[in-house]
């Protein structure tokens, strides 16, 4: 008999793309647990999950994708009618504050294991910004985690412990109740793409996601320069950007000489068309910068780019280190050091061949962190949380 979980969500979903961890977890559960998916009604539900689970459009109100702070109310309230109704081994929750929130109010209500889903902590809230305020909203919610931790059976987590242990959870809890998982890569779709895209040796890719954390004028300064010293070499920026940033860009480009029609934006792309741009860039560059809070965690651009078979060159941070061996499977440069990235794109342009052998080195390496194998290691600790 399989054991009975129930799933919680409040974002629309299915607006991920389909290699993300918020459709990929349950999908996977649902494989090996009779899964209980409680969907806000207002919202899409993926045919996906639709399939596999037994989905509950759960009556609550809903704005941008997400359930209100009203609707989580309802939310709550319409979710322990059910489980009243309809007992489960267990309960999950996604990452986020809302999800973590909803799920601490469960587990004081019905019987049944919490277990929570961690992707961006609540530690991430406000990392860039300063001032009393900030660091108060970054201490609660600090204490508001190391709480759920505590409540909770088993805490997933798609990012280094170390990042607990910056916020002051105990060894002791972190080896008790905590799982750490590297997030999921759909392997072979990503695969496929690569495979059927002939790379520009001397086009270096961005996707913007990848740059969020103020990594943009780094990219920039660095392409710029090297591009001075390499007149072949091309940046597409792929996914979304502001009129500003891309009039920053031009502004850097005529002050070095170079045209700035080197320099493209691709604006917003749908998923597989995003991978498929950045498949056609020899070199594929992910730019975190060294932010306290947020270095230790999990690069999903950085595994998308490996997958692609795309020589991936990425700042040296502690979650990026464990894929990216240096000369091996890619190549890592100092965080903000903008003549060390400048230097590699140019040496790299140069030599094709080396581009080649590091992208058939990092796909390789990354087939062991496919969606299966994570999803086998996931449910297995599950079930014997149960």
């Amino acid at each position: 008999m399989k054991y009975r979980l129930a799933y919680l969500s409040l974002g629309e979903i299915a607006s991920y793309s389909p290699n993300a961890d918020e459709r990929q977890i349950p999908r996977a559960l649902a494989r090996d647990f009779e899964l209980t998916f409680f969907n806000p009604r207002a919202l899409a539900c993926p045919p996906e999950i639709v399939s596999a689970a037994s989905v509950v459009p759960v009556p609550c109100s809903a704005a941008g994708g997400i359930v209100t702070r009203l609707g989580r109310v309802r939310y709550v309230w319409e979710v322990w009618k059910h489980l009243r109704r309809c007992p489960v081994d267990a309960f999950c929750s996604s990452h986020g504050m809302a999800n973590y929130g909803v799920g601490l109010v469960l587990s004081c209500l019905v019987p049944g294991k919490w277990i929570v889903f961690c992707w961006d902590p609540p530690a991430l809230t406000f990392r860039n910004r300063k001032g009393l305020f900030a660091r108060g909203v970054v201490s609660f919610t600090h204490s508001f985690l190391r709480f759920c931790i505590r409540r909770c059976h088993r805490f997933v987590l798609y990012i280094h412990p170390d990042l607990l242990r910056a916020m002051q959870v105990d060894e002791v809890t972190i080896k008790s109740k905590v799982l750490m998982l590297p997030n999921g890569v759909d392997g072979a779709y990503l695969e496929e793409i690569g495979g059927r895209s002939s790379p520009d040796a001397c086009r270096v890719g961005v996707v913007s996601v990848a740059s969020s954390v103020k990594g943009f004028e780094y990219v920039i300064g660095a392409f710029v320069k090297a591009a001075s010293m390499d007149s072949r070499l091309k940046l597409s920026w792929i996914g979304e950007y502001t009129e500003a940033s891309k009039a920053y860009a031009a502004e850097c480009a005529r002050a070095a000489n170079v045209a700035p029609e080197r320099i493209t934006f691709t604006g917003v792309l749908e998923y597989g068309a995003a991978m498929k741009a950045a498949a056609e860039c020899g070199i594929c560059v992910f730019a975190y910068q060294d932010i306290p809070n947020f270095r230790w965690n999990y690069v999903l651009k950085v595994g998308e780019y490996m997958a692609l078979g795309r020589c991936t060159v990425a700042v040296d941070l502690p979650g990026v280190r464990e894929y990216v061996r240096h000369d091996e499977t890619g190549v890592l440069v100092r965080p903000g050091d903008v003549g060390e990235l400048a230097d590699t794109l140019v040496k790299l342009a140069a030599d094709p061949e080396k581009q080649a052998c590091l992208g058939r080195a990092a796909q390789s390496f990354i087939r062991g962190y496919r969606w299966d194998d994570i999803a086998r290691r996931m449910t297995a600790a599950i079930g014997s949380t149960l």
